[in-house]
């Protein structure tokens, strides 16, 4: 069973995966968990993988289904990643590139509170 916490920090949602390996056996729950939690009210996602030790190609190929939903809502998703193997696959791969990777929540979430006053500033 897969377990996720799901709270709202500001306008983002923080969905912290509590496992420590995702991969063939779990990604599909793991992905459905996370996709649940995105609303048409909150789709600034911050995707918290801290806990996170070990990812497998089938876990990583769902992080781009769950960006461009994001993205197709209004919204942004961004990954925390703590764990330096994983920060590695992300650089090697250039996943980097595709989506903002931050070390902590607070740093993503400052992120997103920018980015909102950028818009805001614009309008």
């Amino acid at each position: 069973m897969i377990y996720t916490l799901v709270k709202d920090v500001e306008e983002t949602r923080v969905v912290t995966v509590l496992v420590e390996v995702i991969q063939f056996t779990n990604y599909e729950e793991t992905f459905s968990k996370v996709r649940s939690s995105f609303s048409d009210y909150n789709c600034n996602i911050c995707l918290d993988l801290s806990r996170v030790k070990f990812m497998d190609s089938l876990a990583l190929g769902m992080l781009a289904p769950l960006l461009l939903f994001a993205r197709r809502l209004g919204g942004d998703m961004v990954v925390v990643i703590k764990d330096p193997k994983i920060s590695d696959l992300f650089a090697a791969l250039h996943l980097n590139k595709v989506m903002k990777v931050f070390s902590s929540v607070d740093g993503a979430v400052a992120w997103f509170r920018e980015k909102e006053e950028e818009t805001d500033v614009s309008d």
